[in-house]
């Protein structure tokens, strides 16, 4: 660790902090003085049926304003979740057997469904993956889409294949197709619309008399026996099981993958162990990552400091904020929770791990070697003006002031100090000495954390 340059870092954060208004900690969780965010602040504190009738009286006073459309997927939610409530035994089963899983996939439109089908399908049904999960499991595969989309799924060659699989259940949730309709200002929709069926699968496993869930992207490329290891992680006393998330280019990395699949007799599955998936993420990492690394050919950090790749030997060491929940246990599954039905992150880990302690609890996929999920993303290219020169604390602690005010840093922290390597097994990087390293900037941070308390 570099003592100046952390002592200096450090004084610099301490400066940016005192011009902060730091709110006591028990009022963190109040609703803001904009009106407008009225709706997403009830949602925050877990109160459904207020942000409904919030978000109407505000499409009623300001119309073209994107309220109408949080109106209607909230008041959808409410009463998707009022007939689980109905429907949910009165008390929980005892269990024989492993308990069940159910598998949530949300996907639409044509180009994601057609990936899916295409990479994420082939790789789930390796042998180690779904079929040695459905071997001892019962096994309910979700399928969030729109209703203008379900035939392409339920006419595919791989819907078929899984009605055939012994002890699996494909099946499709029917969104209503006016809740994808976009709006100028309601930015990033697309991923609270996820969030919501996310969360919508897991009151759906707890009417069914509770699962293992598992939250799946459909993009994600998985390597053979990743799925089977999350779940032996659970089944062994781990609550909820996170991974990495890692972004690959999809417009390279789906071809290598296809070579793969060319290259192996004729069979449709796709295997790949998880040191060829690293190599994949190395070759093919997403600019929004690559700008992420730690080292003298990449400089530093983003505006959004998610993610920091520290080059380590042969790979990455991944320190971040952002760990995708894969596998909710069956346990949490059943648990009371006011859900924000926000992304499946935030808010939703503070309140699902709330009285644990999450080093018992959580299991970190943290050695790349137990498997690896890659989120492939279209190549974009990365603005000069988005990528800073230097170690910018004002982005980072704005960041994580707003995380503060969500009420969920308790969990973050813990987040934060979690380690996953990232193993390719082929290449060799090594700091300058006036580069940040890993124990420097992880000291900052946690300093600057341990000031929100």
């Amino acid at each position: 660790m570099n003592i100046k340059i952390r002592d200096y870092l450090i004084s610099e954060a301490d400066q940016i902090l005192s011009a902060l208004k730091l709110a006591d900690p028990s009022a963190r969780m109040q609703n803001t003085d904009t009106e407008g965010l009225v709706g997403e602040a009830l949602l925050d504190k877990g109160l459904l049926d207020e942000a409904v009738e919030a978000y109407g009286d505000l499409a009623a006073r300001e119309p073209n304003c994107g309220y109408e459309l949080y109106f209607c997927l909230f008041d959808y939610v409410r009463k998707q979740k009022e007939l689980f409530e109905r429907v949910r035994p009165k008390v929980a089963a005892s269990r024989s057997k492993a308990a069940p899983v159910m598998l949530s996939i949300p996907v639409w439109g044509e180009k994601y469904i057609r990936t899916m089908l295409a990479v994420q399908m082939p790789t789930m049904m390796s042998c180690k993956n779904l079929p040695a999960i459905a071997k001892n499991h019962e096994v309910v595969i979700e399928f969030a889409t729109r209703s203008v989309d379900a035939h392409l799924i339920e006419n595919s060659y791989w819907y078929r294949r899984l009605e055939e699989l012994p002890n699996v259940t494909p099946g499709i949730a029917r969104y209503p197709n006016e809740l994808f309709t976009s709006h100028p200002k309601v930015p990033q929709y697309n991923y609270r619309l996820m969030g919501v069926m996310h969360h919508l699968s897991i009151l759906r496993a707890r009417a069914m008399g509770g699962m293992n869930v598992f939250l799946l992207c459909s993009d994600y490329i998985m390597s053979d026996s990743v799925m089977s290891k999350i779940l032996d992680y659970v089944n062994t006393g781990y609550e909820m099981v996170l991974m990495p998330s890692v972004k690959i280019r999809s417009d390279s990395a789906l071809s290598k993958v296809l070579l793969d699949l060319n290259s192996r007799e004729t069979k449709p599955e796709i295997e790949i162990d998880s040191r060829r998936m690293s190599e994949i993420a190395v070759e093919f990492m997403h600019p929004e990552f690559r700008q992420l690394i730690v080292s003298t050919h990449t400089k530093p950090f983003s505006r959004l400091p998610f993610p920091l790749l520290f080059p380590h030997k042969d790979g990455y060491i991944l320190r971040s904020f952002v760990l995708q929940p894969i596998l909710v246990s069956t346990n949490l599954v059943e648990q009371e929770i006011l859900y924000d039905f926000n992304t499946v992150d935030g808010v939703f880990l503070d309140r699902i791990l709330a009285g644990r302690d999450p080093a018992s609890a959580v299991k970190l996929i943290d050695d790349s070697d137990d498997g690896i999920m890659l989120d492939m993303a279209d190549f974009i290219t990365i603005k000069e003006g988005d990528v800073v020169q230097k170690f910018e604390l004002s982005a980072v602690i704005n960041w994580l002031f707003y995380w503060r005010r969500q009420g969920v840093e308790d969990i973050f922290k813990w987040l934060f100090a979690q380690r996953v390597i990232l193993r390719s097994g082929r290449i060799e990087m090594q700091l300058d000495p006036d580069d940040l390293d890993e124990e420097t900037t992880v000291a900052v941070l946690e300093h600057v954390i341990s000031k929100f308390g």
